[in-house]
């Protein structure tokens, strides 16, 4: 014989039942979302720690290399002042205004014994000794790198 009560509580056991299985899916799934984006955070987080061990090298043989061009008998201030810049940098303030004058100097004229290429190079000297000196002191603190979600909108 046909009794609601037992029919009631079979679909109510049902549908309790299907809701608990969406629920379940609908964490397994988020959970799964957010061990993908933690294993794209720990990849970004590698690459930018590879990064920054080839770029800052770059920097300070990009220094080395224009150093050693600029460097000549016939200018011993300059000289002295540029073998300051290290590693490790020993230039005072001063010193390093000095070699600052000094370098725009030398882009302007020397005559003969400067080329274009030595003058481009006084140029961009005291741009890569800033570079260096940031990423010497980016290195010096302890970094961390912090990756903020931004959920999807519709017009992205």
């Amino acid at each position: 014989m046909f009794s609601w009560s037992n029919f009631l509580a079979a679909l109510a056991s049902s549908v309790v039942a299907a809701m608990l299985a969406v629920a379940g899916a609908v964490y397994l799934s988020r959970r799964k979302q957010a061990q993908d984006k933690d294993e794209r955070v720990r990849t970004l987080e590698l690459q930018i720690a590879l990064l920054t061990q080839q770029v800052s090298p770059l920097w300070t043989a990009a220094q080395a290399i224009l150093i050693k061009q600029m460097t000549h008998y016939h200018a011993p201030e300059l000289d002295a002042l540029l073998r300051k810049i290290g590693p490790p940098v020993t230039l005072t303030a001063q010193e390093e205004h000095r070699l600052y004058v000094l370098l725009e100097e030398r882009t302007k004229d020397m005559g003969a014994l400067i080329d274009s290429s030595e003058r481009d190079a006084a140029a961009m000297l005291p741009l890569i000794i800033r570079r260096v000196r940031e990423e010497q002191h980016l290195k010096a603190q302890d970094t961390q790198i912090l990756v903020v979600a931004i959920p999807r909108t519709e017009d992205r």
